[in-house]
């Protein structure tokens, strides 16, 4: 963000006087409004007028013709309504609302353009890793869909990401220059799309941000202005207001760090012009216009203007300060609304638990009496609908409980990147991965055709891809011999919580240093005498010992999942991890049939 950029460029400059005036004025302002924080009302900026109505109207018409598809689209629109206001909260709760609707319609190029805004959200929020994960997940839907335009939408901000290097850690062993030509590329391809679709703002935003990318590349900042100028035009001819504040922008910035106050002057005067013609106040736009006015009032000694912007860019902080603070508020109302669903659903299970002992009895006497088997037909068919209003509740649930886990992953995700307590943070790490471990059994169980069935070979597989996303371990070679296996969700969710552990352990203390990693993992059922059992096994090529070593939390988490399978395990750490898990499948706990192969 320009904001930061500038704050790194300019607090360290040489002149001796300037930055400590600047640094005293920002202070000064910064104490006064922290002091007041906690009993100041937050403050959004007001909403865009024509994108208020537009998500009003579109509501009104779902209402009446009960189109779902309207209803997820004014969703979607209310969305954008709170981004552009800075109320990042109400945005990301009405987004998943949308979300949730499109993924039941299965309209997956809208999957992925909820997904774009999603990350978009994340990477406001500070979630980087989040962020990327929800990138990468709208490609894949733009791919499904088929749809080049959401497709450039999605690779222009995996572009963007690519060229930071505060987000360097997300792409592990890759240079900067490795980076930057892949963002390139993807600016490339966006550029191509655009002119198959005819769509000039795309071409026009595809070409200024190669001309960005190639200036991180080469410094020459001759070739860059030029381009910035060209944009400038192009936008301007096209009258595309959010292209011209990029634009104009960049040209801001560009001429206060060549030193040229009378360029900086001409382009923040038209940079206010362009904000204030905006039917709508933006809330970044104006971040990023009170950082650049702030510094360049200070550099000119213009100290009450540039007291003025530094309170209003203040002001803004404070409101992030608030809004985070109300994100507890908001996780539990999400655990209030789930509650009132499970006891919903609760009330139509035992309402169908009476029917159908209704209909068991009016069976007896139907068959001694005629008129009682029309009795037990109408009974039948009432039985028959609220099958499918119970089917679709729990459709309604399943959906729920996947937005309502998404929610509390980002929660934890927030609060991991926020705490300066490197134990506090991978205790939140880890729930964040439990968490997600359930969310995904959830999906797959879902997706599957086997009620109550799972995959365990494509299950584990994704567990442990996801762990080594996270922990940023993409390097990681995953050897996997797994028999075709249905298991049912209880010994799913058991050894998707000792496998999640296990990677999470070898991330953690088995791949510190660079080189050749690898994680093997097979499963398979073997018989000796009478007894058949299902045999697990993990191991690594780490150094050995580790948190496998100790009695944490991971490794009583792994002895209580192990007792209650009825089975054993045993780990050596000789030459590496190695982990031996043996269930029978004649145990209680287990359902019978435990394994369908």
């Amino acid at each position: 963000m320009i904001q930061w950029k500038l704050n790194q460029e300019y607090v360290c400059h040489d002149r001796p006087l300037w930055p400590r005036m600047v640094y005293a004025l920002v202070m000064m302002v910064g104490s006064l409004c922290y002091s007041q924080a906690l009993a100041q009302k937050q403050v959004f900026l007001a909403p865009h007028p024509d994108k208020l109505f537009y998500a009003d109207s579109l509501h009104k018409a779902a209402k009446i013709t009960g189109d779902r598809s309207t209803l997820a689209e004014a969703y979607y629109m209310y969305g954008k309504v709170y981004i552009g206001m800075g109320d990042l909260v109400s945005a990301m709760s009405w987004y998943l609302k949308s979300l949730k609707i499109q993924e039941e319609l299965q309209d997956w190029a809208k999957v992925g353009r909820l997904y774009n805004r999603i990350a978009e959200v994340e990477a406001r929020k500070g979630n980087d890793e989040r962020s990327l994960y929800y990138i990468r997940k709208g490609i894949e839907m733009a791919k499904k869909a088929k749809s080049p335009f959401y497709l450039a939408l999605v690779q222009g901000l995996l572009a963007q990401y690519l060229s930071e290097d505060g987000k360097a850690k997300l792409f592990a062993n890759t240079t900067h220059k490795q980076r930057l030509d892949s963002a390139i590329y993807y600016t490339k391809e966006n550029i191509k799309i655009g002119h198959s679709l005819h769509d000039s703002v795309l071409v026009i935003t595809g070409e200024f941000n190669l001309a960005r990318f190639q200036y991180q590349l080469d410094s020459n900042r001759v070739d860059f202005l030029k381009a910035c100028h060209r944009a400038y035009k192009a936008n301007k001819r096209l009258n595309n207001l959010s292209g011209l504040l990029f634009t104009t922008c960049a040209l801001t910035y560009q001429y206060l760090e060549m030193g040229q106050y009378d360029q900086v002057g001409v382009w923040l005067a038209e940079l206010q012009n362009l904000y204030n013609s905006s039917p709508a106040n933006d809330y970044h736009i104006r971040i990023e216009l009170n950082s650049l006015a702030t510094l360049y009032y200070s550099k000119t000694g213009k100290w009450k203007q540039a007291y003025l912007h530094a309170v209003d860019l203040h002001q803004i902080q404070i409101n992030q300060y608030i809004e985070d603070r109300n994100l507890a508020l908001t996780k539990q109302s999400f655990y209030y609304e789930a509650e009132q669903d499970k006891v919903q659903l609760q009330a139509q299970a035992r309402e169908l638990d009476l029917q159908k002992q209704m209909m068991v009895i009016l069976g007896v006497v139907a068959s001694f009496i005629t008129i009682m088997g029309v009795v037990f037909y109408r009974l039948y068919k009432k039985n028959q609908k609220l099958g499918q209003q119970n089917e679709y509740l729990l459709k309604e649930q399943s959906h729920r409980l996947m937005n309502e886990l998404q929610s509390i992953t980002s929660f934890l995700s927030l609060n991991a990147e926020k705490s300066s307590d490197s134990d506090s943070m991978s205790i939140l790490q880890d729930s964040l991965l439990r968490i997600e471990s359930v969310g995904l059994l959830h999906r797959k169980l879902y997706g599957s055709k086997s009620m109550g069935k799972v995959d365990v070979n494509d299950f584990l597989i994704e567990l442990i891809d996801h762990v080594l996303i996270v922990f940023g371990k993409h390097e990681v070679q995953l050897d996997a011999d797994m028999a075709d296996m249905m298991i049912d969700s209880q010994l799913a969710l058991s050894l998707g919580l000792i496998v999640n552990e296990l990677a999470t352990n070898s991330c953690k203390y088995a791949f510190v240093e660079e080189g050749d990693h690898r994680i093997t993992i097979a499963i398979k059922s073997v018989t000796e005498g009478i007894q058949t059992e299902l045999v697990l096994q993990y191991s690594d090529n780490g150094p050995g010992g580790g948190e496998s070593s100790k009695v944490g939390f991971g490794t009583r988490l792994i002895s209580m999942e192990t007792t209650q399978l009825g089975g054993t395990y045993r780990i050596s750490t000789e030459k590496g991890f190695r982990f031996t898990l043996k269930i029978p499948f004649n145990k209680k706990s287990i359902s019978d049939p435990v394994v369908s192969v």
